[in-house]
């Protein structure tokens, strides 16, 4: 079989930690043989606050040539020159310009400047693949929609999309539209995209992010000692941290509470001798916690899918987390996990203590996570059905291939 080209484009990609960059380094690790997979990007060691910082690139990165699969890694950066076009960019920073209906016009207005600075690199870049997958929601999935139709390529489009907030101006909805296909995290996702869409014609597939099954921890020496419940997230406000901090500290009980992932450490003063915040871990201590954590407990209130809790179902472990979609679609309620209202720190609380003292309920529901987790999310399952909707693409079986005006 002859092997086929796979252009893997995203804004942000290992080593920087997220959702969107795990899950395009997990699917590029676990792609088939027959397809030979590069990855395109503008960011691998910082995720710029501004617009301007975003697609400048002001930030200097050290080279990295490949990926721990080795998979190739392409930085996407400006010449200076060019750079000098993305200064409108800073506009987006104008409180003022970005109220109400004038922040999507806006958004899809400074495109222009993106385009001038990155199309002929793109076009550069993107010529002789057979299909290009973007997982992306940002100025580069428009960008390399407009260059894979000018190609002939068959595009994927895999948008993140946080409606209301992020990735959702009418010029992006078109741009995603105008692709062959895109593929949707969850249903919840599938069904906002062709709420939102207008003159949808593009095929729309569900197919959760590829997620490793689960590994064995090799570290010599352990962490910490003793049980514990495990929060792994970014310190974002809407990933409920603070709802947890006050839930767990109303309950009698000698398990800890560990905090790791990205971002703010919470204060010293609300640190106790309970609370253990180990910040950004490195992917080893990360797996150690997956595997030795009595359960996963991130009160989420909003979510484009919710890989961690997936990742911790491949462990065995159960969740505790907000019934709100698409969590709901991952946890089973009272099957693999324990899902209370969002915001509401009493039933978390009930939550919490229905885990820790009830033994037989929590060891049913971890392994009714892992059954769930084989059965929807193991690579088998998921890159299955990427590649074969790659296959149907590039050999133009099942759907149109479009091709430029």
């Amino acid at each position: 079989m002859k092997t086929k080209k796979i252009a893997l484009v995203t804004e942000a990609y290992w080593p920087l930690k997220g959702g969107v960059e795990e899950a395009v380094r997990q699917l590029a690790a676990h792609l088939p043989a027959q397809f030979q997979c590069t990855v395109y990007t503008h960011h691998l060691y910082k995720h710029p606050v501004s617009l301007f910082r975003r697609y400048g690139c002001i930030e200097p990165q050290k080279e990295i040539k490949t990926d721990p699969a080795g998979k190739k890694i392409v930085i996407i950066r400006p010449s200076l020159f060019r750079k000098a076009a993305l200064f409108p960019l800073l506009l987006w920073g104008v409180p003022l310009l970005r109220r109400g209906s004038t922040a999507p016009k806006l958004f899809d207005f400074l495109f222009i400047f993106y385009r001038y600075a990155y199309k002929k690199m793109l076009k550069r870049y993107l010529a002789g693949y057979d299909l290009v997958h973007c997982y992306a929601t940002g100025y580069i999935a428009r960008c390399a929609q407009e260059v894979c139709k000018e190609h002939g390529v068959p595009i994927v489009q895999l948008p993140s999309i946080h409606f209301g907030r992020w990735g959702d101006s009418p010029r992006q909805m078109e741009a995603y539209t105008k692709s062959d296909a895109v593929i949707a995290l969850s249903s919840k996702s599938a069904e906002d995209f062709r709420n939102r869409a207008t003159n949808l014609r593009t095929p729309i597939k569900v197919i959760p992010p590829v997620i490793s099954k689960a590994c064995c921890p090799t570290m010599e020496v352990k962490p910490l000692e003793g049980r514990f419940i495990l929060f792994l997230g970014r310190r974002e406000t809407h990933k409920g941290v603070g709802e947890l901090l006050n839930a767990y500290m109303q309950i009698t009980t000698d398990v800890k509470l560990v905090l790791s992932g990205p971002g703010e450490k919470i204060p010293k003063n609300a640190e106790s001798e309970r609370v253990i915040d180990m910040g950004e871990v490195c992917e080893g201590t990360k797996i150690w916690l997956l595997a030795n954590c009595d359960f996963l407990c991130v009160p989420s209130r909003d979510e484009t899918f919710g890989i961690v809790f997936a990742e911790a179902m491949s462990y065995g472990k159960p969740v505790v987390s907000t019934d709100i979609e698409p969590i709901n679609e991952i946890v089973v309620n009272n099957h693999c996990g324990l899902l209370v209202p969002p915001a509401d720190t009493s039933s978390l609380k009930d939550a919490l203590e229905k885990m820790l003292f009830d033994d037989e309920a929590t060891m049913r529901m971890g392994k009714n996570a892992l059954d769930r987790f084989d059965k929807l999310y193991s690579p088998d399952v998921t890159v299955g059905a990427i590649a074969e909707l790659y296959g149907e693409l590039i050999e133009g079986s099942g759907y149109t291939r479009r091709c430029p005006n």
